[in-house]
């Protein structure tokens, strides 16, 4: 996945979240971990981007795991 790809997954995921199911929110923090895999592997000139997006990526985690879920 491009750092650009990761950008707009996250996006869609930001969006979406918080009117997922339970077992949607585990599926969403499953795929986050492994996109923080990839973006921690890029080098060159998009190394700063991934970086960047990593921090994102782990705010939208915290707030996932801190949210009690759907009400």
């Amino acid at each position: 996945m491009t750092v650009e790809a990761a950008n707009v997954r996250l996006s869609v995921i930001e969006q979406t979240w918080q009117s997922a199911s339970t077992e949607e929110r585990l599926d969403y923090l499953d795929e986050l971990a492994a996109m923080a895999g990839t973006l921690g592997q890029v080098t060159g000139p998009q190394a700063e981007n991934a970086e960047w997006l990593t921090r994102r990526l782990h705010r939208v985690v915290r707030h996932i795991t801190s949210d009690p879920g759907p009400h």
